[in-house]
């Protein structure tokens, strides 16, 4: 299966992966440093509103400099499953930071049409109605569902340099997040093999 990604206005959209995936994706290689679109107010309300728009995410906010640390605490404990569950070294007390960041905002949780475009769409919403707290539950359920789903079986780290990304691994003969990264990690292979034999 060819694993498809494009770069979209500086935000790095993977059709294929879960919401929770994608917005680890929010920090990414991009072949010559590590891009963070959670670095900013600005550049997380980016990624919302492009991943709103192509991949039907929760309605995009600029959030506040406090909701700004909240998502990046929320990237940094699901990251943390992710890792976990791809090394099978997953305890009890790993998931204690995750559920302590989840539980406020799933506490009153319920699903809700949101128009899309021209697409009636279901959502996860929160019974406060605002954009931050929908956000957080539609992220803390795509991770839950990741995690625990049959996708937690197929989850792989991308093996090739400097890459942080998880992908889905629908093949098993893949190990990378994109054609882009095994390219990469068969140049460097070629690189190496060649100053070996020089």
């Amino acid at each position: 299966m060819t694993r498809t990604r494009e770069i979209t206005d500086g935000v790095l959209l993977r059709p294929f992966e879960s919401l929770a995936t994608n917005f680890l994706s929010s920090r990414y290689y991009d072949g010559r440093r590590i891009i963070d679109l959670l670095d900013s107010r600005e550049s997380a309300e980016h990624w919302m509103s492009t991943v709103h728009a192509h991949l039907h995410g929760p309605a995009p906010f600029l959030p506040t400099a406090t909701q700004l640390d909240r998502l990046r605490t929320a990237r940094t404990h699901i990251e943390a499953l992710y890792e976990k569950v791809v090394t099978r070294t997953l305890s009890e007390a790993d998931v204690a930071a995750f559920n302590a960041t989840s539980s406020v905002t799933l506490s009153a949780t319920q699903l809700g049409v949101v128009r899309i475009g021209d697409v009636d769409t279901l959502t996860f919403r929160t019974t406060s109605e605002s954009s931050e707290s929908n956000t957080f539950v539609a992220l803390s359920i795509a991770a839950m569902d990741t995690l625990t789903g049959p996708r937690a079986r197929i989850l792989r780290k991308c093996h090739a340099p400097r890459c942080v990304l998880y992908f889905t691994q629908f093949d098993s003969r893949q190990h990378w997040c994109s054609n882009v990264c095994g390219n990469r990690a068969r140049v460097a292979r070629a690189a190496v093999h060649q100053r070996s034999s020089t």
